[in-house]
């Protein structure tokens, strides 16, 4: 009797499809119970073919970008807390990575990151107006740093880098006099 491939595949295809739920608990069970085992012929299988899969997955993801995308997309929007979290992690353990890699995308890139910023600005004047008034009235509102040594170096010649802490301290000081002594003028 001769064995006839065709009839074979056929067979195994409508075993399987009749048998598809009682064949994945078997083996969802051995890859529990033997766990090691398994692992370790995935490695092997990996070691032994690396540069085959490897082409499978930059093919399958040049074929399905969209699809990929979606799915990240979807993924992300579901579990935001947690992506965020992760992101951060990588970002405090790779400090220097991420630094060097902007600084690289920025030099690559500063045509477009100039007309994006010019584009933004054209777009959005209102907004940024109301920012910088809402920022002034803050940094002295709270008497910053920054705010102390404008209002030292107005009118003179100096910079804001001449300013040493300790000045900043005693106008910041002089400042909150100023402010008290006006409104008690007020209430009396």
């Amino acid at each position: 009797m001769t064995w006839d491939k065709e009839k074979q595949r056929e067979y195994n295809k409508a075993y399987f499809a009749r048998n598809r739920d009682k064949i994945r608990e078997c083996k969802k069970a051995y890859r529990a119970e033997n766990r090691d085992k398994t692992r370790e012929h995935n490695r092997a299988y990996y070691a032994r073919n690396r540069d085959k899969i490897r082409e499978q997955k930059k093919a399958y993801r040049g074929r399905n970008r969209e699809k990929i995308r979606e799915r990240h997309k979807a993924y992300r929007g579901r579990n935001r807390e947690k992506v965020k979290a992760l992101e951060h992690a990588w970002y405090v353990k790779n400090k220097e990575k991420k630094k060097e890699q902007h600084k690289a995308y920025r030099g690559r890139n500063r045509e477009k990151i100039r007309e994006q910023k010019k584009a933004y600005r054209a777009e959005n004047r209102e907004k940024i107006r109301e920012r910088k008034k809402t920022y002034r009235a803050r940094i002295t509102e709270t008497l910053s740093d920054s705010y102390i040594k404008h209002k030292i170096v107005q009118g003179t010649i100096l910079s804001s880098s001449d300013i040493p802490p300790e000045i900043i301290e005693i106008k910041r000081m002089h400042l909150k006099l100023l402010r008290m002594a006006r409104s008690q003028g007020e209430t009396a």
